[in-house]
């Protein structure tokens, strides 16, 4: 944050007036248009750093994403040097002239500020709020900007005619530098993420739409979608992220009935617990791999899956303080669980890598040595088993009674339709498994499993077992 800078007059960053390019805005969230134009400033325009100022509340605009996940993601968005995320408008509680004239204060006297925008900036800079920046600012750094033609095919864009009478006006009356930025860049804006339920991620820097895949009930605010819809979209489109049980109803103002939130809530933890155990089954194959083959590229494979896992033990919810629904109790109890994983995955992990450490060479491999190895991954199989458990045995409560399609049968009582789709789900999730471990007990064998197979009664009835 800008605000914490030290104003140390004997700092070398302190020691001059500075220029500085200001993006304020409300990057909700921060797309890759954004990111393109701060590093674009930054590079071709004489300023010594850009300072992107996230709003802090819009007079307008009531259904921002929470200030503190829109810093966040600028911050994840924008590490690039001379470029910089600052939370003045927080820390005043206002924006326009009053940040400007705060920013201001936090750097030498003699500081130049230029504001940096689109060319749209001319269909409201000449109002108040617009005149009061004026007097706040040296310059200003206009993006020409491409405009989807009214009425059009979605291919057709204009560049908008400038008004030059206004713009000598602007120059004249405020004294300030009108510096244009004619190269194009994409067409991207907020209001495209939002209104792009399938296309949303294509807008966005990596580590944005992976923050968002994080947090359902933010997606689930962005796009307009309830946040049980937010976290099976997300489920279906990566097997890394993670889904978070909490559903803040100041968050997310009218998406959720009071009736759903318990399932809202424990959609969201079924996602994540499912998320674990495919990252714990992915985690168990590299260590198999790195412990039989034990190069390079196998040691920073595993070393990446662990990351991966780590990443899903971030913000687990706690238990429901004081009296709470059957479905908020299951979805704690879940998580409780997890975090029991965090405990015993520390320990395993010591154990793993002083194996890797003291391995043998993989042309050494014996059939004590493979087996050796197959008894540390079993580890993995037990607490994966105790997840996929606890997901079942959740979705198995919301299940009973369910009166959902049933369907005539002459064998007996009709079934519901969710008891057939909970059982197909149980027979997928134990079949995922089974390879699983069948996989990681051939990756424990390293390059000569198939030749040991072929020599070694003990391990081909091993095989057999897994």
């Amino acid at each position: 944050s800008m605000a914490h800078l030290s104003a140390d007059p004997t700092s070398p960053t302190m020691a001059r007036p500075l220029v500085i390019g200001v993006m304020g805005g409300s990057f909700n969230p921060i797309h890759l248009g954004h990111v393109l134009l701060a590093m674009t400033v930054k590079q071709t325009k004489p300023v010594d750093k850009v300072v992107i100022v996230p709003v802090f509340k819009h007079f307008a605009k009531t259904d921002l994403l929470p200030f503190e996940d829109r810093v966040a993601m600028c911050r994840l968005a924008v590490k690039v040097e001379g470029v910089e995320i600052s939370t003045v408008e927080q820390e005043i509680g206002e924006s326009n002239a009053a940040m400007l004239r705060a920013l201001r204060r936090q750097y030498p006297p003699g500081t130049v500020l230029q504001w940096v925008c689109g060319d749209d900036v001319f269909d409201w800079i000449d109002n108040i709020k617009g005149q009061e920046m004026l007097s706040e600012l040296d310059g200003l750094i206009v993006q020409r900007r491409l405009h989807r033609a009214k009425e059009a095919s979605e291919h057709s864009f204009f560049k908008s005619p400038l008004d030059e009478v206004k713009i000598s006006k602007v120059t004249a009356e405020h004294g300030v530098h009108i510096d244009f930025m004619h190269g194009e860049l994409p067409h991207f804006s907020s209001t495209i993420v939002r209104t792009s339920p399938k296309q949303w991620r294509s807008f966005l820097p990596q580590v944005v739409a992976s923050y968002l895949d994080k947090r359902p009930y933010l997606l689930a605010q962005l796009l307009g979608e309830s946040p049980v819809d937010a976290c099976a979209h997300f489920s279906a489109l990566t097997s890394d992220g993670t889904a978070r049980s909490r559903v803040q109803s100041e968050v997310t103002p009218g998406l959720v009935k009071a009736s759903q939130f318990d399932r809202d809530q424990l959609a969201c933890c079924v996602s994540r617990c499912l998320s674990m155990a495919h990252s714990l089954q992915r985690e168990r194959g590299r260590a198999a791999l790195a412990m039989s083959i034990g190069d390079e590229e196998s040691v920073q494979a595993l070393a990446e899956a662990q990351q991966l896992t780590d990443d899903l033990f971030q913000d687990l919810p706690s238990a429901p303080e004081g009296e709470a629904s059957d479905g908020a109790l299951e979805a704690a109890a879940m998580m409780d669980e997890l975090a029991n994983v965090k405990r015993w995955l520390v320990r395993d992990r010591e154990i793993l890598q002083h194996h890797i450490q003291g391995r043998v060479h993989e042309e050494e491999q014996t059939d004590t040595g493979w087996l050796q190895s197959a008894a540390l991954l079993r580890k993995f199989n037990a607490r994966i088993d105790v997840i996929i458990d606890c997901c079942t045995q959740t979705l198995s409560t919301q299940v009973e009674g369910d009166p959902l399609s049933p369907h005539d049968s002459a064998e007996g009582p009709p079934e519901p339709m969710a008891e057939r789709l909970l059982f197909s789900w149980q027979q997928w999730v134990k079949g995922k498994e089974a390879i699983g471990r069948e996989r990681a007990f051939v990756c424990a064998g390293g390059r000569r499993a198939s030749a040991l197979v072929r020599s070694n009664f003990r391990i081909r009835r091993r095989l057999n077992e897994v």
